[in-house]
């Protein structure tokens, strides 16, 4: 089963995307850049499409603030995937807090 990886950014997901097409290491990891998604919608249903997940109710213009929208991205695939999920290591604490799911994030 193909583990995803969550982004926190570009200088996440880009040098990790880098390593796998350029390299060909780890091709078998879903590198998924939370904001890509939350900007680029063509992006969001190709990862959501891959992972075999639907979209939230809600899209970016229903939320005030767009950080909100990307957590409840995050969040949505953290907690109804199928498959492993890990997120870089630069995550805020709360997030985890916010979303309820703080007992079940370890370190590794």
């Amino acid at each position: 089963m193909q583990p995803i990886f969550i982004a926190n950014g570009d200088m996440d997901a880009i040098p990790r995307w880098v390593i796998q097409y350029g390299k060909g290491i780890r091709k078998d990891v879903l590198v998924v850049s939370k904001w890509l998604m939350a900007y680029d919608d063509d992006y969001r249903k190709k990862v959501l499409q891959n992972i075999k997940m639907r979209d939230l109710n809600a899209g970016k213009d229903d939320y005030e603030n767009l950080s909100d929208y990307v957590d409840d991205l995050t969040t949505h695939i953290l907690t109804n995937s199928s498959r492993p999920v890990y997120m870089g290591c630069g995550t805020d604490i709360n997030f985890f807090k916010k979303a309820g799911i703080e007992d079940n994030m370890y370190l590794v």
